[in-house]
């Protein structure tokens, strides 16, 4: 009878255990579950950013602006409200010269949604990641992402494109800006976005006549201190 009722408490425990694991793969698969996104309208957005670079004549601050709406538009028209909650531009601005990585930062530009983070170094955040590898950044949880900076702290998914003035040469010296778009749910954006954004920053990167800037003011010891931990 002993031996009976410790087989029955080792078969009560092992059952636990597998009911546990069980909870635990439905959470994962729950956490890591694939989303389908309806279709954003790429003929038709496509063709509003090329009326758009042709009635801006190519200008860097009409363009982006306009481009940065339509985005925003066409996003929400697809896919409800909160189909995103940030879409604009960050620019490459000099602070000194020659033109290097190490005497340039990101500088906001054109955007719809919250108030943004006005400066941000190269080696921070989604958009300093997009920078440093001059590659599409897709990042479908941005709590997964070592110091994400957010535009909007509702952000939960986050894709970041670059853009280059010659898009057969991606260096440093022809990164002229990104597109940087957040959504407010994990899994906003997909590979069938990034097809699509890339596309439209690769018209940007080639259309738009991009001026030399005036210089901007260095990094501030506040910001270095963040950059670096402190």
């Amino acid at each position: 009878k002993k031996n009976k009722k410790k087989m029955t408490e080792e078969e009560k425990k092992t059952e636990t255990e597998l009911d546990n694991n069980n909870n635990k793969d439905v959470q994962n698969n729950n956490n890591n579950a694939i989303v389908t996104l309806s279709p954003i309208n790429s003929n038709s957005l496509s063709h509003k950013v090329d009326n758009i670079i042709k009635s801006c004549h190519g200008e860097m601050i009409s363009t982006t602006a306009n481009v940065a709406a339509a985005i925003w538009i066409a996003y929400k028209k697809a896919r409800g409200e909160s189909a995103v909650n940030w879409v604009g531009f960050y620019l490459i601005r000099q602070f000194a010269e020659p033109l290097t990585e190490e005497n340039s930062i990101l500088y906001l530009g054109p955007f719809n949604g919250q108030p943004a983070v006005a400066r941000i170094l190269f080696s921070r955040g989604v958009c300093g990641a997009c920078v440093r590898t001059r590659k599409t950044q897709l990042v479908k949880d941005v709590h997964t992402f070592p110091d994400h900076i957010a535009c909007d702290t509702r952000s939960q998914s986050e894709i970041v494109i670059p853009i280059f003035k010659n898009s057969e040469n991606k260096t440093f010296e022809n990164l002229v800006g990104l597109l940087d778009m957040d959504c407010p749910n994990l899994n906003g954006f997909d590979e069938v976005d990034q097809k699509l954004l890339e596309e439209i920053c690769e018209k940007l990167g080639n259309s738009i006549k991009w001026p030399k800037l005036p210089l901007v003011d260095p990094p501030t010891a506040a910001e270095l201190n963040v950059d670096q931990g402190k």
